[in-house]
């Protein structure tokens, strides 16, 4: 695929899912990631990278990665923005309604795997995206509505919430130590490192894991101060 100077276009791939188990399973992200190199190798599209974000899809205020992806594209860096459908992207109209703003005025392109003829810069395309968007918003909310229900109803039966976590109680101690004196990004990437398994026997730790495992041991969650914050409190 050519831009209009006949240079091979640069694509960025942005990939999502919803749940840290779905982050450490690697399955969703994976599939996605499959789907796209093959679409890019088979239409000549160069991958300039491939983001992988595990955030909630309700908006896009929290998404960092993503947010850091539209400014690349904005500054030229690629000239499309390949995700697997809509709802990787956002599951709010008002934040894809931006989003596709942002992309015609800065000249870069959205493309949706699954609809990869989508011209979003037509009447019809636009119409169709702002749609799906409708469609990827309700189903967010259909899910809360019955996640909390379902949850209503256990709680109401004295059940138990959650999943079991299988964490060893030596992996609890290694955390709580690391945290006198590292960051929860700090530690997650050491427990990464280390190969240490989470609770729910997945193979990554993200900063959110590791502070529910600190809450619910009753660890501290408050953020260490950096070196050059603690030299000025001791002064």
């Amino acid at each position: 695929m050519k831009n209009e100077q006949g240079e091979t276009m640069k694509a960025i791939i942005y990939l999502r899912v919803s749940t840290e188990e779905q982050g450490e399973s690697g399955l969703g992200l994976s599939s996605g990631e499959a789907n796209a190199r093959e679409y890019c190798e088979r239409q000549g599209i160069q991958i300039l990278d491939i983001v992988r974000e595990v955030k909630s899809g309700k908006n896009t205020t929290k998404r960092p990665l993503l947010n850091a992806t539209i400014d690349r594209l904005k500054a030229g860096e690629a000239e499309l923005l390949i995700s697997p459908n809509v709802s990787r992207l956002a599951r709010s109209v008002i934040d894809l309604c931006k989003m596709q703003e942002t992309a015609k005025a800065s000249g870069f392109r959205i493309l949706l795997l699954d609809n990869p003829e989508l011209d979003l810069n037509t009447p019809n395309g636009k119409m169709v995206f702002q749609f799906l968007g409708v469609m990827a918003e309700w189903e967010r909310e259909i899910i809360s509505d019955r996640t909390k229900k379902a949850l209503s109803a256990k709680k109401a039966k004295g059940e138990k919430l959650g999943r079991t976590s299988t964490l060893e109680a030596s992996t609890v101690t290694l955390i709580r130590s690391l945290r006198k004196t590292s960051s929860l990004p700090a530690i997650a990437n050491e427990l990464n490192a280390k190969g240490v398994a989470t609770g729910q026997g997945g193979a990554k730790w993200y900063p959110s894991s590791v502070r529910k495992v600190l809450i619910s041991t009753g660890g501290d969650c408050n953020q260490v101060p950096s070196k050059h914050a603690r030299k000025v409190a001791y002064k």
